[in-house]
């Protein structure tokens, strides 16, 4: 009985130790991968800032960005600014002083702003990683976990549009310096013209909360019959034609809404409203 107590217990050590080493195995390798990470992900700094609210900005040579490590942009040279602006964007002569002084604004610029020819990129931190439910899934975006939004108001005026010359489509906020690009290389069933423009919200509900709709807000959390001061909406839409010219949207633009209970659109006058608060009596 001695005996099989001892060696019981010999048993148990072994296992735990076992254990333990596969557990401090898992750690290193884990520890590894968020290293090799990091080290893809902030590339060498020209200049660093650090933001009020604790941020690092890192400057970074336009041709050193992230971007580049995509084979598509292996040989790809940036376009510094559209080659034509959307007609109708900007006063013809307030266009070159537009597109060089406006920016838009940011906390860390209360710090120092970037030198000519980098880009900013907030640093990847190792907390920031392993947040993520892996290092693999870190900056994708998943199914079902979107942040809990705000209902406070925001104004932007965002464009997409497609430079007639290069092919590569633009972002940009109304009057303010383009944020960048995406290259025509990476988007080639873009090539020409969009097939399809929406205007609206979308939400992810996979019922994982007992089956319930999930209670994430849209837009300002309002329904859009609640109107001006209360919905979340767009104003003075337009879309850029083949011409590279700004117009309203065609006539018959269509609405649809997969559930009007839990949130509505409604479109008028050049006006979209849209959003809702999610689950409700009405959308259980």
């Amino acid at each position: 009985m001695k005996m099989y107590v001892s060696m019981s217990y010999g048993l148990v050590a072994l296992l735990l130790m076992i254990i333990s080493f596969e557990t401090m195995a898992q750690a290193t390798m884990q520890q590894l991968r968020v290293q090799q990470h990091l080290k893809r992900s902030n590339k060498p700094a020209i200049k660093s800032i650090k933001s009020p609210d604790g941020d690092i900005i890192d400057c970074v040579h336009i041709y050193h960005q992230p971007a580049f490590d995509h084979p598509l942009l292996k040989n790809h040279t940036v376009q510094i600014r559209p080659s034509f602006p959307p007609a109708g964007l900007y006063d013809e002569n307030e266009v070159a002083s537009k597109m060089e002084s406006s920016s838009i604004p940011q906390l860390w610029h209360h710090n120092g702003r970037c030198p000519e020819d980098t880009i900013p990129i907030k640093r990847t931190k190792k907390e920031d990683v392993l947040r993520a439910s892996s290092v693999e899934r870190y900056g994708k975006k998943s199914r079902g976990t979107i942040p809990y939004p705000t209902s406070s108001y925001a104004q932007v005026n965002p464009l997409g549009h497609e430079d007639p010359k290069t092919g590569n489509w633009w972002l940009q906020f109304g009057n303010l310096s383009p944020v960048g690009y995406w290259p025509s290389s990476l988007f080639r069933y873009l090539s020409g013209s969009a097939s399809l423009i929406e205007w609206g919200g979308n939400i992810v509900n996979a019922k994982s909360n007992g089956g319930q709709h999930t209670s994430t807000e849209m837009g300002s959390g309002h329904f859009a019959e609640e109107g001006s001061g209360k919905a979340g909406y767009f104003k003075n839409i337009q879309i850029v034609d083949q011409s590279n010219n700004l117009r309203a949207p065609p006539q018959g633009t269509d609405s649809f809404n997969t559930n009007s209970t839990c949130y509505d659109l409604r479109y008028a006058e050049n006006y979209v409203y849209y959003g809702g608060p999610g689950r409700n009596p009405s959308c259980p």
